[in-house]
């Protein structure tokens, strides 16, 4: 009995903090299971249902980011979202057409709805939602006229529109009355907007000179609609001092918590906020994992603990004889003032998941980049500050990249006698699933990988005897040789 802890929320000895929804204790051990998101009973100890279920949330993460290409940065991406574990993330300039399957982009965890460029290269946008919320894409309110893209998330209470957008820099002003005519469509729809992308028009003073400028944010005025992002989004050498050109459009009471962060993909800074839209989504279970129940003791009196105590009847064992009747009265009675006193609550540990690849030095240099970066703009006519904080930017990012490359140069070694461990490894660098892989990417991996064909002539060779659909593929690789 004296190993026993009485402040547990439960009989069996444990700390005072739980994890909820924890595969080593079943619900009859006193922590509720999968299936039980009503209620919380532990040895006559109950709690209000909104504190134990991870299922409900009151805000969405929101982001966006122009990313220049989204084909061979998709993996900087899945890390984006998986540090910062965003429910919708906008992209701009993804750079994508129709060669282009929605499987070369594709992340775990995550759909995608994009809306490429019909024309010219570049440009484009797309969405990365989790896949646990509720989201219906609304193709409807597009038009080719704009480079957009739009979805409706479902809310326990209401529904909100959210749309992503990308203005290039040469755009006739014929744009803004497009722009107009879709915000319009929009809005007849449904009121609740929130607009998020590059629309290369500086608003970073509070009154633009750029006329521009100005009748943009007056025609989002119209609509109800504010900028939440007054950081400089972007450096450049034609402004070092920074411009805000990608924006967070929204009525003013549904964003929240507004920033700004440099990244290392990209010469554009990433901006994220809250949402204000209470949603219901399917949790995996490393996100219950990190819901965590506790006792909050900053506002016990210890005088008024002590009376209590004392005037609990702790020590009244007239009824029974048995050692463990009188245990279990005992803790019941002692819990029922510590719930008073210090009652649980359960809180998420917000512990943010690195890369495999992230070390020390990674960390360093990450550090390094963060520091000028504040140094900079606390001081932006600094050129030399500017000058070091694009170098410990670049260092950072190639940093980034070649360990990312050395981890998985490494697991292929590793995985070279298993070619089931092996194609793994290849779909987790490439993001591409076993079904969507040709001919030719297998016959290529196969000789990159030294198990099967021995050179590239022999590669030439063996697509030419055994796969006729690919000649006309092998004849450019033989070109390129």
């Amino acid at each position: 009995m004296a190993s026993l802890n009485p402040l547990a929320p439960s009989f069996s000895p444990s700390k005072l903090t739980t994890s909820v929804h924890s595969q080593h204790h079943s619900p009859g051990a006193g922590i509720p299971g999968p299936s039980a998101h009503g209620s919380c009973t532990q040895n006559n100890l109950s709690a209000p249902a909104h504190r134990i279920t991870p299922l409900t949330q009151s805000f969405i993460r929101l982001s966006f980011l122009n990313v220049c290409s989204l084909r061979n940065k998709v993996a900087e991406v899945a890390d984006i979202l998986q540090q910062h574990n965003f429910d919708i993330f906008g992209v701009a300039e993804t750079w994508l057409d129709s060669t282009t399957s929605d499987s070369d982009i594709d992340i775990p965890g995550y759909c995608v709805i994009r809306h490429d460029r019909p024309v010219r290269r570049g440009g484009g946008v797309c969405f990365y939602f989790r896949s646990g919320l509720q989201v219906k894409p609304r193709p409807e309110l597009s038009d080719d006229n704009i480079e957009s893209s739009w979805i409706e998330v479902k809310g326990r209470r209401r529904r909100q529109l959210v749309g992503c957008f990308y203005r290039p820099p040469d755009e006739p002003i014929l744009y803004w009355q497009n722009f107009e005519e879709q915000l319009h469509r929009a809005f007849v729809d449904n009121p609740s907007i929130t607009v998020i992308g590059n629309f290369n028009v500086n608003v970073s003073t509070p009154y633009p000179p750029c006329p521009i400028a100005r009748k943009f944010l007056e025609l989002c005025n119209c609509y109800g609609l504010t900028n939440h992002v007054h950081a400089p989004t972007r450096i450049s050498p034609a402004c070092p001092s920074g411009t805000t050109i990608h924006l967070i459009l929204s009525a003013s009471q549904d964003i929240s918590e507004c920033h700004v962060l440099p990244l290392t993909i990209s010469d554009h800074f990433e901006i994220e906020a809250n949402l204000h839209l209470q949603v219901s989504r399917s949790v995996s279970p490393q996100e219950v994992e990190r819901v965590r129940a506790q006792r909050n003791t900053r506002s016990v009196k210890l005088c008024e603990f002590r009376r209590d105590v004392s005037s609990a009847g702790l020590d009244d064992f007239t009824n029974t004889r048995d050692v463990d009747t009188m245990w279990a009265s005992w803790h019941t009675k002692f819990l029922a003032v510590v719930d008073k006193h210090a009652p649980i609550r359960y809180v998420s540990s917000n512990r943010k998941s690195h890369p495999p690849w992230s070390d020390r030095e990674l960390h360093k240099l990450n550090q390094r980049k963060s520091q000028l970066h504040r140094r900079w703009l606390r001081d932006k006519g600094n050129q030399n500050l500017h000058v070091q904080f694009k170098q410990a930017r670049s260092s950072a990012r190639n940093a980034y990249r070649r360990k990312r490359n050395d981890f998985f140069r490494a697991q292929c070694a590793a995985s070279s006698q298993n070619p089931r461990k092996l194609w793994n490894v290849i779909n987790s660098v490439t993001n591409r699933k076993r079904n969507n892989r040709t001919c030719l990417e297998s016959a290529v991996a196969n000789y990159i990988f030294g198990q099967a064909i021995p050179s590239l002539r022999a590669i030439i060779r063996h697509l030419e005897s055994k796969y006729p659909e690919e000649q006309e593929k092998a004849h450019m690789v033989d070109e390129l040789s």
